[in-house]
């Protein structure tokens, strides 16, 4: 898994970290490497970590260095997860075929609870799976999930929920804006603005508002891949407090 963002000094880092944690407590039987890249050329190339980020996340020292994306990068992560939407724009040029699994961390949070909701698909990837007549409409363009894979099998489960949210894009409903109050015309909906170009104060708002959307993609990757908590809810996954 790859984070992404423009320095990687800040945003991305902070993913990475966050992701790492989550997903290792999620998903304990396998194995999820998360790094995290920069998209801007030459700028912020092995500058260090911002440490009010990494203070706002429970890391109280700066953690590596930044780093460049790269076309090798890009291709060797199974899932990207990108700051904003010119993140994922850049990541996509860099290979086109990598569309399938890149989102913006926001965007990926509301797909993957939508899977597994009520109003999801992963209920009737179920009864396909279990060879079921599908409780929807033939026209409803749930009707082509693809069956749940063997829930013993946490990686395949794993790629079933990727592919499930990237057909989802034109499905499952949008949230409004969480930053709306910036009245920045170029900050798009799911997109987490950069605190080192709109103002050091949204560090704390900014970061938060990534540990909700790790939190609710984690809670339904757990949904996904263990099978004792297949039948629980999402509860109050992407409200605000």
């Amino acid at each position: 898994m790859l984070t992404v963002c423009s320095m990687n000094i800040c945003r991305s880092p902070a993913a990475e970290v966050l992701l790492s944690r989550s997903l290792s407590c999620a998903i304990p039987a396998a194995s999820v490497s998360v790094s995290s890249a920069g998209c801007v050329e030459a700028a912020g190339q092995g500058a260090p970590r911002c440490d009010l980020a990494q203070a706002f996340i429970g890391v109280i020292e700066p953690e590596g260095r930044s780093r460049p994306i790269s076309r090798q990068l890009v291709g060797d992560a199974d899932l990207i997860l990108a700051a904003d939407c010119g993140h994922v724009a850049r990541v996509v040029a860099l290979r086109p075929e990598s569309r399938e699994r890149t989102f913006t961390l926001l965007e990926a949070a509301r797909l993957a609870s939508w899977v597994v909701g009520d109003e999801g698909v992963m209920e009737l990837a179920r009864q396909k799976a279990d060879g079921q007549e599908l409780d929807c409409a033939p026209d409803d363009l749930r009707y082509l999930v693809e069956p749940l894979p063997n829930a013993e099998v946490p990686a395949e489960r794993l790629r079933w929920l990727l592919a499930e949210m990237n057909a989802a894009r034109g499905i499952a409903p949008r949230r409004d804006h969480q930053f709306n109050h910036l009245l920045v015309e170029s900050l798009e909906p799911e997109d987490l603005p950069d605190p080192h170009i709109l103002g050091m104060g949204l560090h704390e708002p900014v970061m938060a508002a990534m540990r909700r959307a790790v939190d609710e993609f984690t809670a339904a990757v757990s949904l996904v891949t263990d099978p004792i908590a297949k039948d629980a809810a999402v509860s109050g996954a992407g409200d605000d407090d």
